[in-house]
């Protein structure tokens, strides 16, 4: 009896290390697991990504003048955690654009200037585009906009000449021309005076 007690005990006990050993096993796998997928995920955060912002994307000139050369500055900031890349500008028609730096570490900041000649027109609406390109992964296309009025700075009458260096000009009115803005202007061409004969 005292040998079956024994054989019992023993018996028992080795289930219960056995249970004890699978228990133990699972806690293992468990926690193993848990900190595998943490390490998974601080693994993925750890990547990260170049994140753009720009200080103002639209810059208005106001009013400007027919023929000048204006001048646009777009601040940016690389606000991620990896290395920002400007792989492209695509400008628009007449505009020069100059970037300060290609590539922004994280938290490091650039400049963008856009120059922008105004045409010799008579005034309007001015309306420009300049897009960047960047490996920003939720915004790789910026666009960025440059806004003003040219206004009218000259008047002249008649508003319509046609001049000939060849023909006659018999009959052709008095050309009037006003400042509109109180401006000096002086007749020429490209700084050379008219000759008249």
């Amino acid at each position: 009896m005292l040998r079956q007690q024994k054989s019992l005990s023993i018996e028992h006990l080795f289930s219960i290390c056995r249970l004890a050993g699978y228990c133990l096993l699972f806690i293992v796998l468990l926690f193993h697991g848990c900190s595998s997928e943490t390490g998974s995920m601080s693994r993925i955060e750890s990547i990260g990504a170049p994140k753009l912002v720009v200080e103002n994307s639209s810059y208005d000139f106001g009013n400007i003048k027919p023929g000048s050369k204006n001048t646009a500055t777009f601040n940016f900031t690389n606000v991620g955690d990896r290395p920002l890349k400007i792989t492209n500008v695509k400008k628009c028609c007449g505009a020069v654009v100059k970037l300060d730096k290609e590539e922004l570490n994280p938290g490091e900041s650039g400049t963008l200037t856009a120059q922008y000649r105004t045409g010799q027109s008579v005034g309007g609406v001015l309306n420009k585009k300049i897009t960047v390109f960047t490996n920003d992964p939720e915004n790789q296309q910026t666009e960025l906009t440059i806004v003003g009025k040219v206004i009218k700075t000259l008047e002249w009458t008649p508003s319509r000449l046609e001049l000939s260096a060849y023909d006659d000009n018999k009959g052709c009115p008095d050309i009037k021309i006003r400042s509109l803005d109180g401006t000096p202007f002086s007749e020429g061409h490209r700084g050379q005076p008219l000759k008249y004969k």
